[in-house]
């Protein structure tokens, strides 16, 4: 099978930490209920890097008269200026926001992947409660017990500094995998892997992170499915996704080796071949889907090496968040 090379290169976005207020409005029309609810979230620094990940920490502050809503989901959106969605970290809150008391202060963090951009545009960030059914409206977020409603907050806007290729900071998918594919509806991207599948990437210097976003069918699977992740030959880690995964671990340089180039093999113990199901002409052999596989030169700021994975919802330490 032929390489494909897609070359990778950083740029760096210039943030503001974001915060829920009565006094800010948002771009769109409140379309939900009304919620007695002030959040915000902080971000490690002003400066992030992409292609690259970073922890981000979310606070929230249930106001004295907070109903909780029985399936409400969190969302950031990070939006340029035409209103766009760059990237986003939709997620359902740990604990859930049915378990949030009032007057009480929730916490966790979790982990951010902003993909690489080409474009020269100021950033937004936008953070918000939506009902998922049954058609995504917006809570109106009070601010804890203000009569005044915003359907979500909006931080200062700042400036993206363009993406510029880089030759030699790019990952070599080499057998294994499938031909990337792309739905322009969602401007989702994906690959697609077969039960052993090799990709090459490079050696950072300095101490490093694999990262990596993606789903496995569980449903078509026979049993849970295992996934091991090895670097030259020797195991880093062994996950077992249910569905949709993130996860992200420190990588000791030693595991990396000498040379400038280092072999992530992705092993899974089960597969599936949409054919032999019906309805299907695809006969490939089907593992994981792989939505991002990076590995960033540089312990992202709020996660500590010591941290041995993410949660494979992507709270760091899977221990979701804290309610005081």
């Amino acid at each position: 099978m032929r390489s494909q090379r897609h070359v990778y290169g950083p740029i760096v976005l210039l943030l503001a930490t974001v915060t829920v207020s009565a006094c800010q409005r948002s771009r769109e029309t409140p379309s939900g209920p009304r919620l007695a609810l002030s959040s915000k979230v902080e971000l490690p620094s002003d400066q992030i890097q992409t292609p690259g990940v970073f922890v981000a920490e979310y606070i929230h502050h249930p106001g004295t008269d907070f109903a909780p809503p029985p399936k409400a989901m969190v969302y950031a959106h990070f939006v340029d200026e035409r209103g766009r969605i760059l990237f986003q970290d939709d997620h359902a809150p740990l604990p859930p926001m049915s378990e949030w008391k009032p007057g009480s202060t929730i916490s966790y963090r979790r982990l951010i992947y902003a993909p690489p951009l080409e474009l020269d545009s100021r950033l937004t960030v936008v953070v918000g409660v939506y009902d998922p059914v049954p058609d995504g409206a917006r809570y109106q977020l009070a601010g804890g017990d203000s009569r005044d409603a915003v359907p979500a907050s909006l931080a200062a806007t700042r400036s993206i500094i363009p993406f510029t290729p880089i030759e030699g900071l790019d990952t070599i998918f080499l057998e294994g995998w499938y031909a990337p594919e792309f739905d322009p509806v969602s401007d989702n991207h994906w690959r697609w892997s077969g039960p052993k599948s090799v990709a090459s990437v490079p050696r950072p210097k300095r101490d490093s992170v694999l990262f990596l976003s993606g789903s496995v069918p569980a449903t078509e699977f026979a049993a849970p499915a295992n996934v091991k992740l090895l670097i030259n030959g020797q195991e880093l880690a062994s996950i077992t996704p249910d569905g949709t995964f993130v996860f992200m671990k420190a990588v000791p340089p030693a595991l990396l080796g000498e040379q400038p180039r280092a072999d992530l093999t992705v092993t899974c113990d089960q597969s599936f071949v949409p054919a032999a199901k019906g309805g299907s002409s695809d006969t490939r052999q089907l593992s994981v889907l792989m939505r991002v596989l990076h590995v960033q030169e540089g312990i992202p700021a709020g996660f500590s090496p010591t941290d041995d994975t993410v949660s494979l919802a992507g709270f760091v330490q899977g221990t979701g968040g804290s309610q005081r």
